[in-house]
């Protein structure tokens, strides 16, 4: 496995990315997508253009409030990260919320979309201001709870008014995307709080 990360202007940074680290344009790559532009135009021209270049890829991304990469966090970018597997595969979906489902009801469905026997993780990304989290994540756990979960909710530069999840060919703004990484994968969970100790 290969994840190589690269700040999006134009899909000649895709390129380029791909380009210098030799990986076949044709391969079957995850492409996750964090942007702070807010602007449906610029995310609908960023998903037709990797489906264009990378045409065997599946997207899946989100709006932010703050974007990080190499340990710098930034506002108002795009980056974009490509994962490359050598023996996994992945299913990619999304859900969009209605009024007579919970969201642990719907987060369930999903993951009945996206998840099989050897499914070993999932990575997920909820809209921010209609998504209950823990809510969303029982409602993962639910398929069944030994699989590893990992994604946020997306943000919108802290204006709280729209937030965007989408996937190669749906954008949506009260749902969820989630894409389940099936087969040889070993899965590792760490956290960290980047507490400093003082005293005792």
């Amino acid at each position: 496995m290969i994840t190589l990360n690269t700040e999006y202007n134009s899909i000649e940074d895709v390129e380029k990315l791909i380009i210098e680290n030799n990986i076949d344009k044709n391969s079957k790559l995850l492409i996750q997508v964090f942007t702070g532009i807010l602007d449906i135009k610029f995310i609908n021209q960023l998903i037709k253009d990797i489906n264009k270049t990378l045409a065997n890829s599946e997207i899946i991304g989100a709006t932010t409030d703050g974007e990080i990469i190499d340990g710098i966090v930034s506002i108002n970018k795009t980056i974009v990260s490509i994962t490359k597997f050598e023996n996994v595969t992945f299913n990619i979906d999304y859900i969009e919320f209605e009024e007579n489902k919970t969201i642990e009801q719907s987060a369930r469905i999903l993951a009945d979309k996206i998840c099989n026997d050897d499914t070993k993780a999932i990575i997920s990304f909820a809209d921010g201001l209609n998504t209950n989290g823990e809510e969303f994540l029982n409602g993962l756990s639910l398929y069944r709870d030994d699989i590893s979960i990992s994604g946020g909710l997306a943000g919108d530069n802290a204006t709280f008014t729209n937030t965007f999840v989408f996937t190669n060919d749906k954008l949506i703004t009260s749902g969820a995307v989630a894409v389940s990484l099936n087969g040889d994968l070993n899965v590792h969970t760490n956290y960290s709080f980047n507490w400093e100790p003082i005293g005792k």
